[in-house]
C-alpha cells in the first residue's frame, strides 16, 4: 500500500455577498497551520477564479503555508450579476468587500492580480480604505482602454466610441457568447 502525506491545505467554497445584491463566488485556501498572511487573488477580463494559473498560484501559497482567496467579479464566472454591469468602478468596489471580510482575520493583506486583475489590484492599493502589504501584478495593463482594444475589430471599437456599447462573441468549445462591453 502506498503512503501519501497529509494535505498541506485545504480549498473550501467561500461566497462573498456584494452590496446585498450579488453573491460573487469564490474559493478559500487555507494551509493546514493556520496562516497570519492571506493573498487574496484578482482574474482578467473574460475570465474566472478557476484559470489555471490562479489555481496553480493558490495551490503553491497552500503548500508554502500562506492562505489565498480567489473569487468571480460579479457577472463573471460562477457569479451573480450581469457581465455587462462588471465596470472597473464596481469591480474596485467588489475588491474592497472582499478584502475587508479577510482583515480581521489575517495579519497581512497581499493583492495578486492576473491582467486586468493586476491593474485592479493596482488601483485597489491607492484606494486609502485598502491596506494591501504587497502587490504581485501578472501581464497588468496600465491602460484599462488598451486592454480591451486588442480584443475588439475596428469595428466594434467605432461602435464602443459613437454609442457606449458593443457586443464581443467569446468563442468557447460549446459555441459563441456574446458579452455586452
Amino acid at each position: 500500500s502506498q503512503i501519501f502525506p497529509p494535505p498541506a491545505f485545504a480549498e473550501s467554497p467561500c461566497p462573498i455577498m456584494h452590496e446585498q445584491t450579488d453573491l460573487m463566488v469564490g474559493t478559500l485556501v487555507e494551509p493546514v497551520k493556520r496562516s497570519k498572511t492571506i493573498v487574496i487573488i484578482f482574474h482578467g477580463l473574460l475570465a474566472h477564479r478557476d484559470q489555471s494559473l490562479l489555481r496553480t498560484v493558490a495551490s503553491s501559497l497552500g503548500r508554502a503555508g500562506v492562505a489565498s482567496y480567489r473569487f468571480d467579479f460579479s457577472g463573471n464566472g460562477s457569479s451573480e450579476g450581469r457581465f455587462e454591469d462588471s465596470t472597473p468602478e464596481k469591480m474596485l468596489h467588489e475588491i474592497e468587500t472582499v478584502i475587508s471580510s479577510f482583515q480581521s482575520r489575517y495579519a497581512k493583506v497581499f493583492l495578486f492580480g492576473h491582467c486586468l486583475g493586476g491593474t485592479l489590484a493596482l488601483l485597489s492599493a491607492a484606494r486609502p480604505r485598502i491596506h494591501a502589504h504587497g502587490l504581485v501584478l501578472v501581464n497588468a495593463p496600465v491602460h484599462l482602454g488598451g486592454a480591451m482594444e486588442r480584443f475588439l475589430t475596428s469595428a466594434q471599437r467605432s461602435q464602443l466610441a459613437s454609442v457606449g456599447f458593443t457586443i464581443y462573441s467569446l468563442k468557447r468549445p460549446f459555441g459563441e457568447v456574446p458579452y455586452t462591453i
